[in-house]
């Protein structure tokens, strides 16, 4: 199947999009567990669960290359 022009641009911003939303589900649950007086066993899970998909997608050849934030982070050297 031929990539068009539009197909990297397409995934970036699929990537991207999925990438905030992920984070943005995993700290509401934490919160609400936080609230809640609970250990995050549900936001635990669910952030186990989508780092063995991403796993497995980069194992299929899905091609996820790291894009470095444009500002520096904590653990950047």
């Amino acid at each position: 199947m031929p990539v068009t022009p539009v197909a990297p641009a397409a995934r970036r911003e699929f990537r991207e999009s999925y990438e905030r939303l992920r984070r943005y589900f995993i700290v509401a649950l934490l919160h609400r567990d936080f609230l809640a007086g609970r250990l995050p066993d549900i936001a635990r899970a669910r952030a186990r669960e989508a780092a063995e998909q991403a796993g497995r997608a980069r194992a299929a050849g899905l091609g996820f290359e790291h894009q470095p934030d444009s500002r520096a982070g904590p653990n950047d050297r």
